[in-house]
């Protein structure tokens, strides 16, 4: 009897074992210190620089709350940080210029005063400011949405002014593709959760072919920009410091003017992002926020004024800097 209690003694520390590993497995799957772990009961993304991001369940799929109001599934996640969707960005690249190579002039940079590379929207314009972002919750306490396209809707004017770019149409309306429309449009097409803006949606909506949601690579920027024009990427950025909770603010640009260098770096002493402010110049956004204008259009700015004008001081995110929605040809 004795050896009977040793043997199932055995077989469950064995079971409970394979229990404890099986999971480990798959949250460290990413290896290199990233991916999903648990934190006090719930599943988080572990970044590779040791931040942490919420998971959010949307339509029976894992996304990470990635940066602020932007949902990312988890795999898009793992292989900006793996390096892989930059290695992705640049096959596809390749892939147009072979298909389209006979219509793109690969000198071509769009003059940064024209009416083209202005082609953006501000999210605090009137007429739209005040609009419900997503499926917000209402604040009761100050009896308005809490989250609007002015107060939270830089991700959702800069993919609006990317549509806009290409010269996409409202599937609706048939009008031109503004914030309003493409707000309407993303609820009723799993493009939200609550404020949360899930960007992959995006590929569905008609005149899009093909999407990467997170690449760190500042030359593939540029070459989307001037190998395969009109197409043009969403660049985040996010405040230096965290406040004293220890969260970060993040802001959402329509990239349209670089060099393909990066004009960021890490300071290895205080562990934070700096720009080099003269590299920086170099670099120009259609801007949809912190302008204070009237009118519906974006402000372009360079990134060494988007980090001067902003009481956040923004630089850029750990990873993932860079999303884009292909055009179709």
């Amino acid at each position: 009897m004795k050896k009977h209690k040793v043997v199932i003694a055995i077989l469950l520390s064995f079971v409970l074992l394979f229990s404890l590993a099986a999971p480990l497995n798959n949250l460290a799957k990413a290896g290199n210190g990233y991916g999903l772990v648990i934190i006090n009961g719930k599943q988080m993304y572990k970044s590779k620089y040791g931040n942490f991001y919420p998971i959010v369940i949307l339509n029976g799929k894992k996304y990470v709350k990635w940066h602020g109001f932007e949902l990312t599934p988890v795999e898009d996640v793992i292989a900006c940080e793996s390096g892989k969707s930059d290695a992705m960005l640049g096959n596809f690249i390749n892939k147009y210029i072979r298909e389209h190579g006979n219509n793109i002039d690969s000198s071509k940079s769009y003059n940064s005063n024209s009416s083209e590379i202005r082609r953006g929207y501000n999210q605090t314009y009137s007429l739209w400011a005040n609009t419900r972002l997503g499926s917000s919750e209402w604040d009761s306490r100050k009896n308005r949405w809490k989250y609007t396209i002015g107060n939270a809707g830089c991700f959702l004017c800069s993919t609006a002014s990317e549509l806009l770019r290409y010269g996409l149409k409202d599937p609706v309306s048939h009008n031109d593709v503004n914030p309003p429309n493409l707000n309407d449009w993303l609820n009723s097409h799993g493009g939200f959760s609550g404020a949360n803006l899930n960007y992959s949606a995006i590929g569905n909506f008609p005149g899009i072919s093909y999407i990467i949601k997170g690449f760190d690579d500042f030359n593939g920027a540029a070459r989307i920009l001037y190998q395969c024009t009109p197409n043009a990427p969403i660049i985040c950025f996010r405040s230096q410091h965290s406040n004293s909770k220890g969260e970060y603010s993040y802001h959402f640009c329509l990239y349209v003017n670089g060099d393909g260098q990066s004009p960021y770096f890490r300071d290895n002493t205080n562990k934070v992002w700096k720009i080099d402010r003269e590299e920086g110049k170099n670099h120009k956004v259609v801007d949809p926020g912190f302008n204070g204008s009237s009118s519906p259009k974006g402000t372009v700015r360079t990134l060494t004024r988007v980090y001067d004008e902003s009481h956040h001081k923004y630089v850029r995110p750990d990873s993932g800097i860079f999303r884009v929605a292909f055009k179709s040809q």
